[in-house]
């Protein structure tokens, strides 16, 4: 859990929350820790936190990601890179984060978001770089990262994008699958996408071994 407190002369200054669930009959909450940005993931160990931080100045948006180790009641960097554009919430899936990020180009008269598919290799701590990307469609939404595959939702009736992601350094657009609602997640079972799409409910779809989208189930 992510909190923030501003302070005078110093501005925004986050914190991370921690609860020790080691006695679940007696959890403990722990000293805050002082971190940049907004926490992200752990790792499986709990030894390293990843966070974000978007920033806004000479007329372009940054986001930082950060990698940093836990010791003790402090989060020591240990490595960060940087992504163009603001990420909403990057979403991660075995050793890597998925992030659609979106800027105003100047040369389109500043009011046209332009949103792109990048992706972060953060399977190293002390080294965590930004591999691939790709332009998205529409509203460019992620939703989802799973077994090799990214979902991005293209807005309310557009549908939802399925890139192929199975090699970090060139992202691929695999297929469209249009949609009765706005999507909101996705869960992988079986080989079968299941997603929310608002008050349509539920729609499913076969992902593997078929040469275009087929719908399971309403």
């Amino acid at each position: 859990l992510t909190h923030y407190d501003y302070v005078q002369g110093q501005g925004t200054r986050y914190y991370l929350n921690r609860i020790d669930l080691a006695n679940p009959r007696a959890p403990v909450v722990r000293p805050a820790v002082n971190i940049p940005g907004q926490f992200l993931e752990a790792s499986a160990d709990g030894r390293y936190i990843y966070t974000m931080l978007s920033d806004y100045s000479g007329g372009q948006t940054t986001t930082k990601l950060y990698a940093l180790a836990l010791i003790g009641d402090a989060a020591y960097l240990r490595s960060t890179t940087s992504l163009a554009g603001y990420a909403y919430w990057p979403r991660y899936s075995n050793g890597f984060f998925y992030s659609v990020n979106y800027s105003y180009d100047d040369a389109r008269g500043g009011n046209n978001p332009g949103y792109r598919l990048q992706i972060v290799d953060v399977r190293n701590p002390r080294a965590i770089a930004v591999r691939g990307s790709a332009v998205t469609t529409g509203h460019g939404w992620l939703v989802g990262a799973e077994n090799g595959y990214v979902f991005v939702s293209d807005g309310y009736m557009n549908g939802l994008s399925i890139y192929d992601v199975s090699n970090p350094d060139r992202p691929v657009f695999d297929r469209a699958f249009r949609t009765q609602g706005w999507v909101q997640d996705v869960t992988i079972a079986g080989g079968i996408a299941h997603f929310a799409s608002g008050y349509y409910g539920v729609e499913s779809l076969a992902l593997w071994s078929l040469p275009a989208p087929t719908v399971i189930a309403p």
